[in-house]
């Protein structure tokens, strides 16, 4: 009697290779998409604009502005093109990657994170009841910033990416609208990462319907920040239900249960959550690339593996800082496989790790690769270059723990918290926080690491990926935004969680009370922080326009020429588009001389007056004498760049 070889470790029939049919049903399924891509590649490449007629030309000059659309096209077709020799070659060679692996793991299991012996913490009912209620809490808190004023960088998505602005054009000098084409959403990139490019299409699509249903009134402004916001605003929700679920998968109902409450409270969630950018995004799109790839890591499923990649891609698209994640959760990744797979099933199983990789990759460089050339001109121009050393890093440390920094940098803004306020204000809350939030989370670590398996994996993303953006960001000697770490709070949320129940050494009746107990430690910490974020906006734009418009603040006012405007630092363009630059001490005089000649009031906006200082100084200097110039308005904003200064000329005052 013949031998019957295991059918967990067969190859498919040896076939000509590029036969659908062949396989699993999943199998068959990853070969037509495959077939499929190879057709539409194709058919994208013979029937597109050719690059080397409508794209980038090949004679341009050093520092000549890129056009979007000769970058689409060029990126487009060359994207196709080899992504279309990756598809001939991974249908070719499918035969070899197509192999499988039996593995008999439970993938929706979760590990238990607590020594062998203690019992599991919670049910069902209890983490379904706990993310409900976090979600309703978390969509109540985050509703006032919906239609708070937009701030800088939001403003200029908006503004360049999403709907469009008004500009001054023609003899009369008369203000209309521009309008912002789809590339431009897409793969506008003028400003490098500043696009985030899949919150742009979301938003332009929320902003659509809303101009298309009629809402707008005479009150509004010619654009909704709730349309604008409510992508990253549902994202944000969402996000508290993947990472609950990512929370449960890696350690229970407990960790599940409490994991959202904490994320929820912390004022970058509530921040990030909201603003009209790529993070909120990355809130949801995260955890679930997580879960989708440990899922795939334990049962080798083409379904988790096609998941994981699209998804890849998806988290990527909202916020390319999430890079080193990737390249993390990569390595980490091929070990795991290497040390825990056995000898016979580890090449299939790396077989469709590295597909998965490359289908994500070729999703990135499609979608993608209109952006790269603008990013590399990007790159070429000076970048913000500052100090990332020790006070930096004690920043850092503390807007992650408490989204807060460590000292205050403005002592007059009432919107300013930091946390060595408490130092003077609460000292037993001041010492709380230094050993509380480090104290939990090297405990949720350390045990992560023991638990071994998944939670390990886990644990080094969340400890090696910030470090290594801070690394290379140090190594290439650019200044690296705070925010852009955004993404390390939902890991440590569940690194926390993880600490709790480690403590409460998995007691039913403790670890309720103390993640209680944390809860309300970590409200009253964060609370001025997340009351000024509900209740004031992190620029306040719209009222500094106000300031000077009132309520003729509307370009599409009749009224609204009858004021003039000056802006030179931190412009406004997108709230008040018919101010006029003012960069020199002449410029001002010029603008406050035809104000006297056509008798209308004549305002100043700007921002950041330290650095406005180092920059104009001749034109602060003339601001700031009151015999030219009254104050209006000194709008407090919840960023050092963000305090708005509102300044009247004293009619005549400059003959």
């Amino acid at each position: 009697m013949e031998p019957v070889e295991n059918p967990s470790i067969a190859r498919p029939a040896r076939r000509w290779p590029l036969s659908l049919l062949e396989g699993t049903r999943s199998e068959k399924t990853v070969r037509i998409l495959l077939a499929v891509a190879l057709c539409g590649f194709l058919l994208f490449c013979l029937l597109a604009e050719k690059p080397w007629k409508a794209g980038i030309p090949a004679d341009r000059q050093e520092g000549q502005k890129l056009v979007t659309h000769e970058c689409v096209v060029t990126g487009l077709w060359y994207a196709a093109a080899f992504n279309a020799g990756l598809c001939a070659f991974l249908l070719a060679t499918s035969s070899l990657w197509m192999r499988r692996a039996n593995s008999n793991a439970d993938h929706a299991a979760p590990q238990n994170l607590l020594p062998v012996g203690y019992p599991s913490v919670g049910g069902p009912r209890v983490f379904w009841l706990s993310l409900g209620v976090t979600v309703l809490v978390a969509a109540w808190a985050g509703s006032p910033r919906l239609a708070q004023s937009l701030w800088g960088d939001e403003e200029y998505t908006m503004k360049r990416h999403v709907y469009g602005f008004y500009e001054r054009k023609g003899k009369e000098d008369e203000l209309r609208f521009h309008e912002i084409p789809w590339e431009e959403t897409v793969w506008g990139y003028k400003r490098g990462p500043n696009n985030h490019n899949l919150f742009s299409i979301l938003a332009r699509a929320s902003h659509t319907v809303w101009v298309k249903s009629g809402a707008p009134k005479k009150s509004d402004w010619y654009f909704s920040e709730t349309a604008f916001r409510l992508p990253a605003y549902f994202a944000g929700l969402l996000g508290l239900v993947t990472t609950g679920l990512l929370a449960r998968r890696l350690g229970g109902n407990g960790i599940g249960a409490l994991a959202p409450p904490i994320l929820m409270l912390h004022p970058w969630f509530l921040r990030y959550a909201v603003e009209g950018r790529g993070y909120a995004l990355v809130f949801l799109l995260l955890p679930a690339m997580l879960h989708l790839l440990f899922n795939a890591l334990v049962t080798d499923r083409w379904r988790w593996w096609l998941g994981y990649a699209a998804v890849q891609f998806l988290v990527f698209f909202a916020y390319p800082g999430i890079l080193y994640i990737l390249v993390v959760q990569n390595a980490l990744a091929l070990l795991y496989l290497a040390l825990k797979r056995e000898k016979r099933a580890r090449l299939p199983t790396l077989g469709r790790f590295a597909v998965a990789n490359v289908l994500a990759g070729m999703l990135v460089l499609q979608c993608y690769g209109p952006c790269v050339p603008q990013l590399i001109d990007y790159l070429h121009r000076e970048r913000v270059q500052g100090d990332i050393g020790i006070a930096w890093l004690t920043d850092e440390w503390d807007f992650i723990g408490t989204g807060m920094p460590w000292a205050d940098w403005d002592h007059a803004n009432p919107l300013c918290h930091a946390v060595h306020d408490f130092a003077e204000t609460a000292p037993l809350l001041y010492y709380s926080i230094l050993v509380v939030i480090p104290v939990l989370l090297g405990i949720g670590l350390i045990r992560m690491v023991l638990a071994g398996g998944l939670t390990r994996v886990f644990a080094g993303i969340v400890f090696f990926a910030p470090l290594l953006m801070y690394a290379h960001n140090v190594a290439g000697g650019k200044y690296l935004y705070p925010w852009y770490m955004v993404f390390t709070i939902p890991g440590l949320a569940l690194v926390t969680a993880t600490g709790l129940l480690v403590l409460s050494r998995g007691k039913r009746h403790v670890f309720p009370v103390l993640g209680a107990l944390y809860l309300a430690w970590f409200a009253t910490v964060t609370w001025d922080q997340r009351e000024s974020l509900r209740h004031h906006p992190i620029e306040p734009l719209t009222e500094s326009v106000r300031a000077m418009r009132g309520d003729h603040a509307d370009p599409r006012d009749p009224k609204y020429e009858d004021t003039l405007s000056g802006q030179f630092h931190m412009h406004t363009q997108g709230y008040d588009p018919g101010a006029y630059e003012v960069r020199t001490l002449e410029d001002l005089r010029a603008l406050a001389l035809r104000a006297d000649a056509e008798k209308k009031p004549l305002y100043v906006n700007y921002a950041q007056k330290p650095l406005a200082e180092e920059t104009f100084p001749e034109v602060i200097a003339a601001l700031d004498n009151l015999t030219l110039f009254e104050p209006v308005a000194t709008l407090p904003g919840m960023e050092p760049q963000c305090t708005r200064l509102v300044l009247k000329y004293r009619p005549g005052a400059m003959k």
